[in-house]
């Protein structure tokens, strides 16, 4: 008899240390799901972190664009512009302003004839306008 309860005893203790309990697999589950529900937050962060990059670049490109089509023209004339443009999906409305500008710090240079070229790019981002603005100064390179 002795024997018979020895070899039982083990067994049960055999099959006890092998497995997990199914509240221990429950309280595992609890965490891992706690974890996934944080890692897909973060996914939807980065995926419209990564919109935002796109249409800001997109918008960057475009205001880069309208000023190196200024400085083409040598010594822009005075005024303004304005136009859309379409990229990625996405309307740009752009504005170009070009103004005279007075540094009276130039004048012992005698680079009195300055000119601001600002570019302002504006675009609709969820219900709302989002905008850059990029500025750049040109001087008349025919100095007297």
């Amino acid at each position: 008899m002795k024997m018979v309860y020895k070899t039982l005893y083990k067994s049960k203790r055999a099959c006890r240390s092998g497995a997990f309990t199914l509240i221990e697999v429950m309280i595992a589950l609890a965490i891992v799901s706690i974890a996934m529900v944080g890692l897909i937050r973060l996914q939807i962060i980065s995926i419209n972190m990564l919109k935002t990059s796109e249409v800001t670049t997109a918008g960057t490109l475009l205001a880069q664009e309208k000023i190196a089509e200024k400085l083409a023209e040598g010594y822009p004339k005075k005024g303004s512009s304005h136009g859309t443009v379409e990229k990625n999906e996405r309307q740009f409305n752009w504005t170009v302003n070009v103004t005279d500008e007075k540094f009276y710090e130039l004048r012992k240079f005698e680079a009195g004839n300055l000119r601001k070229v600002a570019v302002e790019i504006n675009w609709d981002k969820s219900n709302k306008q989002d905008k850059l603005r990029m500025v750049t100064y040109v001087v008349d390179r025919n100095l007297k």
